[in-house]
């Protein structure tokens, strides 16, 4: 009887069974296939803000180099040590800066989604330059009005603005040569990595690290450590 009760619902278990294994078949199909699409797209995307992170960073160093902020500084420099005096001003440069970095503003909370060894160091080279863009947009200014509350005598408040102004300057140069070396190189391995077509913008960085070594406190400090890690 049992039997008979068994071999009369397999032809109702059997389909039923094959609708069950089709739709869960068909679920773990269309699961895979829209995971597949979500991956391209978001590798899409990973290349398309690479490739907009490493023109706008091109083009900073491109700007750098044309409008040779590194021998600004340097010249200032040389200004300074010659005269042991710098007369005192508003600023350096005037820089709208969100005219220049519209790809990093407009997706500062993206960077964390590129390659993961590229990512802290696009992160370091904007810290980089935002740094040296406030001291050029704050200096001599913010040195000589620090001077003023050092001492109610003219010659030391000019020493203590000369000084001041050295120092800052001479981090500033440092700063500047180790951002253009961090931004030939993330453009540099971009370039291999993705394939762009890349030349160098600054393609003697000897030339820059020997300027720097006719300053003291660089060659003192810095030359025989970081410049050479």
């Amino acid at each position: 009887m049992a039997e008979q009760s068994c071999s009369q619902l397999l032809p109702v278990l059997i389909p039923a069974i094959s609708g069950l294994l089709g739709t869960a078949l068909g679920g773990l199909i269309t699961y895979k296939v829209q995971k597949n699409i979500e991956t391209i797209k978001t590798e899409q995307q990973k290349k398309a803000l690479t490739a907009a992170f490493y023109g706008e960073i091109y083009s900073i160093l491109q700007l750098t180099k044309t409008r040779q902020y590194f021998e600004m500084i340097y010249k200032i420099l040389e200004n300074i040590n010659a005269n042991d005096y710098y007369p005192p001003h508003e600023h350096f440069l005037t820089v709208n800066i969100k005219g220049y970095f519209e790809v990093y503003y407009n997706n500062t909370e993206h960077i964390g989604e590129l390659d993961p060894d590229i990512s802290p160091l696009i992160t370091n080279f904007y810290v980089n330059i935002f740094s040296l863009l406030e001291d050029m947009t704050t200096e001599p200014a913010d040195a000589f009005r620090l001077a003023i509350f050092v001492s109610n005598d003219y010659e030391t408040r000019k020493n203590t603005y000369t000084d001041n102004l050295r120092r800052n300057l001479t981090n500033d140069l440092l700063i500047l040569y180790k951002t253009i070396e961090l931004g030939e190189n993330i453009c540099k391995n971009l370039s291999i990595r993705y394939g762009y077509k890349h030349r160098p913008v600054f393609d003697n960085l000897d030339y820059l690290r020997k300027m720097m070594s006719k300053f003291a406190d660089i060659e003192k400090n810095y030359m025989g450590s970081d410049l050479h890690n």
